[in-house]
């Protein structure tokens, strides 16, 4: 059976109002479900097919459910392509089954962060092993940001907690996702789920730090470069980076 080529033609956009996941984040296999989906303020053609898939990066699910008029949403779903619960991420897709609008996307929700159900809180910066051959690490900005860590070290996990290397590669991965965002890929206001307005919202917790300009002219306000410099060194000094610096080179002078 040929694929359905799907067109994307006035699509109507669906948020957390409509649909909210939950991820059973400590389960074997991880599972998930949909304690939330209405689409009634859309008024979408009731035979319209609808779909949600997870994903991250190249991993991918997907899970039909039903149509518009007769949604299906069994208990928990189980995410067997999945090993770990970070980064996870859920797309719905609503298309048209009539015949002038064959495979029409409809409506589509995309980087659906799911809350957590079993405790804990996924990081801002989800830590991934990968293939990476001589690199030690790698910022991944495909999707959202994951900071990769080769998979050949033994216990990647606590590289990317080890203070040292916190000192050295944060500063410069905090600078690179926000220059990414600032000024020309700037969330919407009502984005509060989105990853970009999650790291903006991070930078506005260090001192003095405020909302971020909208454009790179400079003149009385910051420009973005200046405004992400102020972010950088703001965290910087929150972490004490060149102390936990200075300690281990000197550590190391003194051998």
């Amino acid at each position: 059976m040929p694929a359905r080529r799907i067109h994307f033609t006035g699509r109507r956009r669906l948020t957390t109002q409509d649909v909210r996941i939950s991820l059973y984040n400590e389960a074997v296999p991880l599972a998930f479900e949909i304690p939330h989906f209405s689409l009634k303020r859309h008024d979408l053609p009731g035979d319209a097919l609808v779909r949600v898939e997870a994903y991250r990066q190249s991993t991918y699910m997907p899970f039909d459910l039903g149509t518009v008029a007769n949604v299906r949403l069994p208990g928990h779903l189980a995410l067997t392509e999945f090993n770990t619960p970070d980064a996870i991420r859920f797309r719905v897709k609503v298309t048209s089954v009539a015949e002038a609008t064959d495979g029409q996307l409809l409506a589509v929700g995309d980087r659906i962060r799911p809350a957590w159900v079993d405790g804990g809180q996924e990081s801002l910066l989800p830590v991934r092993p990968a293939s990476l051959d001589q690199e030690v690490f790698r910022l991944d900005l495909e999707d959202e940001p994951v900071l990769l860590i080769n998979d050949k070290i033994d216990r990647w996990r606590d590289v990317s907690r080890d203070e040292h290397f916190v000192a050295l590669v944060y500063p410069m991965v905090l600078r690179a996702i926000l220059t990414h965002i600032v000024p020309d890929n700037m969330p919407d206001a009502e984005e509060s789920d989105d990853w970009r307005f999650m790291w903006l919202r991070f930078a506005k917790t260090h001192p003095g730090i405020s909302d971020p300009p909208d454009d790179d002219k400079g003149g009385d306000d910051l420009s973005a470069g200046d405004w992400i410099d102020a972010v950088v060194a703001e965290f910087c000094k929150r972490h004490h980076t060149y102390d936990t610096f200075a300690r281990r080179w000197d550590s190391e002078d003194d051998l």
